[in-house]
C-alpha cells in the first residue's frame, strides 16, 4: 500500500513553496504549486478514503475509454463523481470551475509567453486554499 499520506505532506508543502515563490516575485512557478498542491490534495483524499492505491483509481476512470486518460483527468474525474454523490450541485459547479480555472492559470503560466503578475499570483493562491477546503469538506 502506497503512504498516502505523503500526498498529503506534498500538498502542504507545494502551498508553502507557492506563497515562498510569491514573495520572491516569482509568479509563474507560484501558479504551477498552487495547482499541483490541489492535485497533491486530491489525490491523497481519493486514495484515502476511496480506492486502494493509484492502479485501482486509473483503471476505475479510464476503463469507458478506449484511449489512455492522463492522470490530472483520473483525478478530476474521480472528484467530480465524488462531489456527484454528495448531490450538492451549488458545490459541484464550483469545484468544477475552481478546478478549470487553476487548471487554465497554471497552464498559462507554464506553456505561454505570458508572465503571471502578482495579483494573479496570490488569487490562485487562494482559489487553491479554498479548493482544498472544500475537497477536505467532502470527505469529512
Amino acid at each position: 500500500m502506497e503512504h498516502v499520506e505523503n500526498y498529503q505532506i506534498k500538498s502542504q508543502r507545494l502551498i508553502k513553496a507557492s506563497e515562498m515563490l510569491i514573495a520572491g516575485n516569482f509568479y509563474d512557478s507560484s501558479l504551477h504549486c498552487s495547482y499541483y498542491g490541489v492535485l497533491q490534495t486530491a489525490t491523497y483524499l481519493l486514495l484515502r478514503y476511496d480506492y486502494n492505491g493509484f492502479d485501482e483509481l486509473k483503471k476505475t476512470f479510464a476503463i469507458s475509454n478506449t484511449k489512455s486518460k492522463g492522470s490530472h483527468q483520473v483525478i478530476w474525474s474521480a472528484i467530480k463523481h465524488r462531489a456527484k454523490r454528495t448531490r450538492d450541485r451549488k458545490a459541484l459547479l464550483k469545484i468544477n470551475n475552481d478546478i478549470i480555472t487553476l487548471k487554465q492559470m497554471r497552464e498559462d503560466a507554464d506553456y505561454s509567453a505570458n508572465m503571471a503578475d502578482e495579483d494573479t499570483a496570490r488569487g490562485a493562491s487562494r482559489l487553491a486554499k479554498d479548493l482544498i477546503t472544500t475537497l477536505e469538506e467532502f470527505y469529512r
